[in-house]
């Protein structure tokens, strides 16, 4: 991208951002943030700790995959310890605005793959605070924003969106009614999420840290903190290792492969 165009850019999302409805002005920013934070390619190789409210904590690592071709996008989560789910795996595939998304469950102990359907994604993944959904990229088709405000973040500053699933399929399969992203002005990093029930209660809350500038205008966190409300308890995970614009074959994609053993590469 020329230095013209990225100029271009930032003035058209700038006049987006503070002279449009708020819903235009929240799906203006959301879109710039994907741009920022689509990879072609991405492994990631992580630290997660659990903990439930005695404090007592689980300890796992686990290896991430993803790909980018067009709008479609394909990951595969796999564990790779401790011994006991050593090599479970979750395969996801999305498709930007199709309305479905697919994604199948390997366990290593019964050696059969499940397909994970439905109303099933908001259930936990594996025992963490993470569901099944929360797994997947964001699809901007799939959900409604609207800028309801500004917050501090520390020296920073952070737009608040409420994003909305969007979708009769999406409202009928995600645990949320709504989800409030603290999103950062000067990077476009969620740094923030509250889960929120029909309700508006939190039933969930995330937080994004540590956060390192990968490539260009492109920024991660390093660290995602899960805590679910009504138990206590929390998912941590760290990551330790990150490649980008790697390549990976498209077999590890494939619901007949997920048995495979994966490594950091």
């Amino acid at each position: 991208m020329t230095d013209r165009l990225k100029i271009f850019l930032i003035a058209a999302i700038f006049f987006v951002v503070t002279g449009a409805a708020p819903e235009d002005r929240a799906r203006a920013i959301m879109a710039e943030q994907q741009r920022r934070m689509e990879a072609s390619s991405e492994i990631v190789l992580s630290t997660m700790v659990m903990r439930d409210k005695r404090g007592n904590q689980r300890t796992r690592r686990l290896l991430a995959q993803t790909v980018k071709d067009g709008a479609e996008k394909r990951s595969l989560v796999k564990f790779l310890a401790p011994s006991d789910i050593r090599n479970v795996g979750l395969l996801t595939w999305q498709r930007a605005g199709s309305g479905r998304d697919d994604q199948w469950l390997y366990l290593e102990a019964s050696k059969q793959t499940k397909r994970i359907v439905g109303s099933s994604m908001k259930n936990a993944f594996m025992g963490t605070d993470l569901a099944y959904e929360d797994l997947r990229h964001e699809d901007l088709a799939a959900h409604d924003y609207k800028l309801v405000g500004e917050k501090a973040v520390g020296s920073a500053r952070a737009w608040v969106i409420e994003a909305v699933p969007a979708t009769a399929a999406e409202r009928r399969n995600s645990g949320y009614a709504k989800r409030v992203l603290w999103v950062r002005q000067d990077n476009y990093v969620t740094v923030l999420t509250s889960f929120r029930d029909r309700r508006d209660r939190e039933v969930k809350r995330a937080t994004y840290t540590d956060l390192e500038r990968i490539s260009g205008d492109m920024w991660r966190a390093n660290r995602t903190l899960v805590s679910t409300t009504r138990t206590g308890s929390s998912t941590e995970m760290t990551a330790d290792k990150r490649r980008i614009g790697v390549t990976i074959s498209d077999q590890v994609f494939l619901p007949q492969n997920i048995a495979r053993q994966a490594r950091f590469r």
